[in-house]
C-alpha cells in the first residue's frame, strides 16, 4: 500500500513538472521577456541588487562582478512601474516602454512619473536587461 501511495505521489509530481516545463517551452518570446521584465523591475522596486544583477547582460561578462555592480547603483528609489509596450526589434533584441514612478532623494522629495525605454537582449533562450539600444553592437 505504501508503495502505491508513493508511486502515485511521484507520478503526480512528475506530471506537474512536465506540464510546467512544457508550458515554458510553449511561451512566446514576448511572454518570456515580460516575465523577465517583471522580475527585474520587482527586484529594482525593493532594492534587491543581487537579484537585479542576475537579470543584467553584464552578469554574463566574466570581467564583471556583483561587487562593482552594487557599487554603481544608488540614488534613485523606484516606487512603481507599468509595462506599456513590448516591441521585439528582432529575434535577439527588444525595447520595452514603461511608465515609472520614482524619488531621487534628497533632490526630489515628491514622486516623479515618467515614461522610459528599457532595452533587452536575448542570449540563448534567456532575456537580459542591457544598457545598449537595439541595433548597437556590444563594445
Amino acid at each position: 500500500m505504501q508503495f502505491a501511495i508513493t508511486f502515485r505521489a511521484l507520478l503526480g509530481l512528475s506530471l506537474v513538472v512536465v506540464v510546467t516545463g512544457c508550458a515554458t517551452l510553449w511561451m512566446s518570446q514576448e511572454e518570456r521577456l515580460r516575465q523577465r521584465v517583471v522580475g527585474f523591475w520587482e527586484a529594482l522596486k525593493v532594492g534587491d541588487l543581487v537579484a537585479m544583477y542576475d537579470y543584467e547582460e553584464l552578469s554574463r561578462d566574466p570581467e564583471a562582478s556583483l561587487q562593482k555592480y552594487v557599487q554603481s547603483k544608488g540614488g534613485v528609489r523606484y516606487l512603481g512601474y507599468e509595462i506599456k509596450s513590448i516591441r521585439l526589434v528582432n529575434p535577439k533584441e527588444a525595447e520595452v516602454t514603461l511608465a515609472v514612478e520614482f524619488l531621487f532623494p534628497p533632490v526630489i522629495q515628491k514622486p516623479v512619473r515618467s515614461e522610459i525605454k528599457d532595452f533587452w537582449v536575448r542570449i540563448g533562450n534567456t532575456w537580459y536587461h542591457t544598457r545598449r539600444k537595439p541595433g548597437k553592437q556590444k563594445s
